[in-house]
């Protein structure tokens, strides 16, 4: 796999087809670029470029020691300095769970010269919620107490997890299923004390058509959660899918289904 340098890290991503505006995939708090496997292979077929970057500490990526390296500022950070390092200066912007967070703060934070005619928030609720960096005692506190608690996941998937996935090929699942258990404890801990921006103004303005996607049946990030950042947008720029039955994994869970979406905004967004 092919990795890029970005502010003195290797991160690896997958690229996948081709196309004028590729659209950038960005994962959750414990996944990697893997759970985009399947929405990549549909939309290369779709005579659509992805790229599916794996943030520090996630699949082989780069595993800084530390914790400020993970956070939403670092991974926004991380993000624009990959697209320029990679020559992209005009995509499509998806992300998951932590991943739109993530994205959002890309936009906000270091959006200048960066050309987005579409973006795609899956299962990623409302970025209205406002929290300041953990300092002094309560932040030592924390550390200790993931330290104290911290135990890897087992060997083999859960069967609720594996259901959740069971959109990708099992080697595929398997290969995740490692990712998410060589996750460092910097990654948990990072993205527990780092800052938190309420994006709820910078929604109202930011004026580029956004597709709002969540399953109804998600238990991490409810969908009157997914549903508070659609009202949060512009109104002829919102669009929403609700995934029946899906639950918080819609790109392993249904993949298929999730691609269609992507390829069906891209194609009547993206000129």
């Amino acid at each position: 796999m092919p990795f890029v340098p970005v502010r003195g890290k290797q991160l690896e991503y997958l690229d996948s087809g081709d196309g004028e505006t590729p659209i950038i995939l960005i994962h959750g708090a414990g996944s990697s670029a893997l759970i985009w496997h399947q929405v990549q292979q549909h939309l290369e077929n779709a005579s659509l470029r992805t790229l599916a970057l794996s943030l520090p500490g996630a699949g082989g990526s780069d595993a800084p020691d530390d914790v400020d390296d993970y956070n939403s500022d670092a991974y926004a950070a991380d993000i624009r300095g990959a697209l320029d390092q990679l020559d992209i200066h005009r995509c499509v912007l998806v992300g998951h769970s932590l991943g739109v967070q993530n994205v959002i703060s890309t936009l906000a934070d270091h959006g200048e010269g960066l050309t987005v005619p579409a973006i795609i928030l899956i299962a990623g609720g409302a970025c209205d919620f406002a929290r300041p960096p953990v300092l002094g005692d309560q932040r030592e506190a924390i550390i200790e107490g993931f330290r104290a608690r911290e135990d890897s996941p087992p060997e083999t998937p859960t069967p609720e997890w594996t259901r959740e996935h069971r959109g990708l090929p099992k080697n595929v699942r398997h290969r995740l299923w490692n990712d998410i258990r060589n996750n460092p404890f910097e990654r948990a801990v990072g993205q527990r004390l780092g800052e938190l921006r309420d994006r709820t103004g910078f929604l109202l303005k930011l004026g580029v058509p956004t597709l709002i996607v969540s399953g109804d049946s998600d238990t991490v990030v409810p969908l009157e959660r997914t549903l508070k950042m659609y009202l949060n947008l512009s109104p002829d720029m919102r669009f929403m899918h609700i995934l029946h039955s899906i639950g918080h994994y819609p790109a392993a869970e249904v993949p298929d289904a999730v691609a269609r979406i992507v390829e069906d905004f891209v194609k009547e967004h993206v000129a």
